[in-house]
């Protein structure tokens, strides 16, 4: 496996290791990479780091659910039943932004797959079935992290953006609206003083715009959780 530079330049460590778990060999520490899956063992469940991205999370229980889908298929070759569903769980640990796992788990739904999460402490366990035998249709929502620039930049010229479709509702981005109008209707006058946003862990991607529009406000904002920005595939911070 290979890529452009921006994306070999990319950190892989948290999808290698994930990889290694599952007995894996994997060459290397970046792309280029050399991948020999022969000695695959999927364990259960699979223990993958939620922080500071969910990117592998997602991936990890994708995998899970082609694995599953896999063993039942083989299942059905042997004994001819489909009585016995193989399930799969992914243990996601202290995960940044669960919301980003709920994407991945409703999109996984709407491809036959069952997929259920439940709090296991400060981590969240995903247990994974196959796919169902049917085809089907799927439309892909609205990306709102990509949206999150001409919003800002449309609340800059005191316009709103209407009509916007919400059938990924459950994508945390979505949630930038309020942040955007928490800036905008906050004054420094009289006891307000700085502006305080929280839950943007679970938001991250809007954080860029979100420091553009705080930059030609008269007041301090404070843009709370978003430490993890300083580990992305850039140094979020420094580019800000």
């Amino acid at each position: 496996l290979d890529g452009r530079e921006g994306l070999r330049q990319r950190p892989m460590g948290p999808a290698l290791d994930v990889l290694r778990t599952a007995g894996v060999q994997v060459s290397g520490g970046s792309l280029p990479l050399a991948v020999d899956p022969g000695n695959a063992r999927f364990p259960d469940p699979l223990l993958v780091a939620g922080n500071p991205t969910t990117q592998v999370a997602s991936g990890a229980m994708m995998g899970a659910g082609l694995v599953a889908s896999l063993q039942r298929r083989t299942l059905l070759d042997r004994v001819g039943l489909g009585r016995r569903r193989p399930e799969r769980n992914v243990q996601v640990v202290s995960p940044t932004s669960r919301g980003y796992l709920e994407v991945t788990a409703q999109v996984m739904r709407a491809f036959g797959h069952e997929v259920e999460g439940q709090d296991h402490g400060s981590d969240v366990v995903y247990r994974v079935g196959p796919r169902s035998l049917r085809d089907g249709c799927y439309t892909v929502p609205a990306d709102p992290s990509s949206r999150t620039f001409p919003r800002v930049l449309a609340s800059l010229h005191g316009l709103s953006m209407a009509g916007t479709d919400r059938d990924g509702a459950a994508h945390p981005e979505w949630a930038v609206d309020q942040d955007v109008e928490a800036i905008l209707g906050h004054t420094s006058k009289g006891p307000g003083g700085p502006l305080k946003l929280a839950g943007l862990a679970t938001r991250p991607d809007a954080v860029p715009a979100l420091a553009v529009l705080a930059a030609t406000r008269e007041f301090p904002v404070v843009l709370q959780g978003v430490g993890a920005l300083r580990h992305k595939e850039r140094d979020r911070f420094a580019a800000l």
